[in-house]
């Protein structure tokens, strides 16, 4: 039978066409020489709003400079039937899919069997864990517990865990490869630095190595700053960009790959332009926090912080005793549920009831005093709570007694995320306050 050329070509191109579709569609070529991931977080006690999902921002925070986008994320609960609908999902977007959780000793641990069901490569007992154990656990290694850990896959590998117990796990059936890590953050963390980026430079070639400057930005949305960049930076082709948000606090990453030539001295200048244009909302281009700066500040005027705050239920106060440094530059702080507690609280051996809840800025200013003491260069941080005539505005006031009070008058939000958003809004003030 004759066929045409014409229509043998025809043919060719449209059977290229679909296989490209049917490839791209799966998730199996990863666009712009990205290797792309899947994330899916297992535990009730996300489900239940105990906790927040931090896998799926650290996973795609890390990976992200290194060439890794992560192009979909799931919680589900502890349960084999949901967590094999994730796999189906993931496995259709990516070849790559991170599991969380779900490796320990207990009962409810199901992930190390569940994956084992799912791409039916069969576990078995590693030699090389189990002489680890023996080293870490003398004769505890014979316990039930540590024996169930130490199964890893047939076909794939297992990350070592410096930490705890539970090893990661490596699925790889020459297709896909499904990772399985450790829920704790302390041990999940560690793993994927040390453990999981080099199998996945050497499985998928994501670069080990990278050139990056950092900038924080506080004071400014994401979007803002982005306006910025696409009206007035131009970026090098060479160059990308990741970017992270919490809590009013924007981390922008520029990157390129250590191999290409001049990529440090485009970074830089890359980094100077975005200085000039938005330095006043950069708080940190050395990866330092909010927190260790603001303290940074204090401790180059060789002076103390006395911290008041009503309406943030102690964050405040908590964000800075956490940061190494605030020993030698905290002096104390006070926590009330209302202004006239504070005022209290403040006033020796003055009652409650006969407090007066402070109206105006002189009386928020009055506070500010009580809580610098006689201390004239210290330095206060106050944050009053709800003003009488409108409950969703509070009052932020920072100074000494040397310099005066600044005081800001912003929106407040009830709940656990206005509060963070207020407490990157106070540390905020306080540095603008530091820096004139």
């Amino acid at each position: 039978m004759h066929f045409p050329k014409s229509r043998w070509l025809f043919t060719v191109g449209i059977v290229a066409v679909w296989l490209l579709a049917e490839v791209y569609g799966q998730g199996l070529l990863a666009s712009d020489s990205e290797t792309e991931f899947v994330v899916i977080v297992t535990g009730r006690e996300l489900l239940e709003g105990a906790y927040a999902d931090a896998h799926t921002q650290f996973l795609a925070r890390t990976l992200r400079p290194l060439g890794g986008r992560c192009v979909g994320s799931v919680t589900v609960t502890d349960d084999e039937q949901e967590i094999g609908r994730a796999l189906d999902y993931a496995s259709r977007r990516s070849r790559i899919v991170v599991v969380t959780g779900g490796l320990g000793p207990t009962g409810d641990d199901i992930t190390r069997q569940t994956l084992a069901k799912y791409t039916g490569i069969p576990l078995r007992e590693s030699p090389r864990v189990m002489a680890e154990f023996r080293r870490r656990y003398g004769d505890r290694v014979s316990r039930p517990s540590l024996r169930r850990q130490a199964q890893v896959p047939s076909r794939g590998t297992h990350l070592k865990n410096r930490v705890g117990s539970a090893v990661g796990l490596v699925f790889d059936d020459g297709e896909r490869v499904i990772v399985a890590l450790p829920g704790p953050p302390r041990e999940l963390r560690p793993m994927v630095r040390n453990e999981l980026i080099p199998f996945l430079a050497r499985r998928f070639g994501i670069q080990s190595s990278v050139e990056s400057v950092t900038l924080r930005f506080v004071g400014i949305g994401e979007s803002s700053i982005q306006r910025v960049i696409d009206e007035h930076i131009d970026l090098p082709a060479e160059v990308r960009v990741a970017s992270s948000f919490e809590a009013g606090r924007v981390d922008l990453t520029f990157y390129g790959h250590s191999g290409l030539s001049r990529i440090r001295e485009s970074l830089l200048a890359l980094r100077s332009r975005m200085l000039e244009r938005l330095g006043k909302h950069v708080y940190s281009i050395d990866g330092s926090t909010l927190e260790e700066t603001i303290l940074q500040l204090l401790a180059d005027r060789t002076t103390t912080l006395a911290v008041a705050e009503v309406a943030t239920g102690g964050g405040l106060s908590s964000r800075l005793t956490r940061t190494p440094s605030a020993s030698s530059v905290l002096f104390g702080s006070y926590v009330a549920a209302t202004n006239a507690g504070l005022k209290a609280l403040l006033e020796a051996g003055a009652s409650g009831t006969s407090a007066q809840a402070p109206e105006g800025n002189e009386t928020v200013r009055d506070l500010a005093r009580r809580v610098a003491g006689s201390r004239r260069d210290r330095w206060v941080l106050l944050v009053a709570g709800p003003e009488n005539q409108d409950a969703n505005r509070v009052a932020l006031c920072a100074g000494s007694r040397a310099q005066g009070f600044e005081i800001e008058s912003v929106g407040f939000r009830p709940g656990r995320s206005g509060r963070e958003r207020l407490i990157t809004r106070a540390l905020d003030f306080l540095r603008r306050t530091l820096a004139q």
